[in-house]
């Protein structure tokens, strides 16, 4: 609730302030206000597209609300602004698991994986990802 009432202050000084948007819609998401957080994330993209944690944050939102298009197309976009942080891959590849795009799923964990061999999260996604794909 601090983070939360402490960034809207911030923001009441600095409108135009993508990183304080981030900070409010990350103490919101946490404290289950998840439209809010979502307008908070959507607003600091508004503000400096060009962030892929914020693509990243607004992503899990839609998983969360179950909207697994919009959720992987801000994983694209936050992958393809940074393609280095094995996190957004595997948030990436679980988009697409639940769109059953199995065979874009699995290539997602194992970009996930090559950046970091023991994710372990990542693992376990592709373990279950092949075995899909096997009873297909």
């Amino acid at each position: 609730r601090d983070a939360e009432k402490y960034s809207g202050r911030a923001l009441e000084k600095a409108r135009d302030n993508s990183r304080g948007y981030r900070i409010l819609g990350l103490a919101r998401f946490d404290l289950g206000k998840i439209d809010l957080a979502e307008e908070a994330f959507k607003k600091a993209i508004e503000l400096n597209p060009d962030t892929p944690f914020v693509h990243n944050n607004l992503g899990l939102i839609y998983l969360n609300k179950n909207n697994f298009p919009a959720a992987a197309s801000e994983f694209e976009i936050a992958v393809s602004l940074n393609s280095s942080t094995p996190y957004m891959y595997n948030n990436l590849g679980i988009a697409y698991e639940r769109l059953n795009e199995f065979n874009k799923a699995q290539e997602a964990y194992k970009k996930a994986l090559d950046i970091k061999p023991d994710y372990y999260k990542a693992k376990m996604n592709l373990e279950r990802v092949k075995s899909l794909l096997e009873k297909q």
